[in-house]
């Protein structure tokens, strides 16, 4: 595994030009606060490419943005965090290096967006519905999404 992203749906190249690889995160009445682009994300979102943009919109009408992304290094992963003296902790973010690692029974793996830069053009260009489109802004350094 090279750490290239992949379309999550195809599995094939995801869309890219020259500001970055298409992400669409779900951004719904709870993300609300407000944060500048570009601005860095951790998230278990895969990048896609636009005929499976296509296919997901219906799971995504309730909102959603969609960034362009130079760098997205693989930085941890999600799970359920085991301990011998307290109870299991789900969803937990665990970076790659931690001495946690070993205790983490894995369900994601996570991604830095860094440097997400609002695309407000690609999804309008082909043609794509934008009902669902949500503009928002994202509260504090490094949010993370999905």
């Amino acid at each position: 595994m090279d750490g290239r992203p992949l379309c999550g749906v195809c599995k094939g190249d995801p869309d890219r030009d020259e500001r970055g690889t298409l992400w669409l995160l779900h951004a719904d009445e709870n993300t609300q606060a407000l944060v500048s682009f570009p601005s860095s994300i951790t998230t278990a979102t895969p990048a896609v490419c636009i005929p499976c943009a296509r296919r997901a919109y219906q799971a995504l009408q309730r909102g959603f943005i969609a960034l362009r992304v130079r760098e997205a290094p693989v930085i941890g992963v999600r799970g359920t965090l085991y301990s011998p003296t307290d109870p299991p902790q789900t969803n937990q973010v665990v970076r790659l290096g931690d001495d946690a690692l070993h205790r983490l029974v894995v369900r994601q793996l996570m991604r830095e967006l860094i440097n997400a830069e609002l695309d407000e053009t690609t999804l309008a260009a082909a043609d794509f519905p934008t009902a669902g489109l949500a503009r928002v802004a994202l509260s504090g350094p490094g949010p993370v999404w999905g």
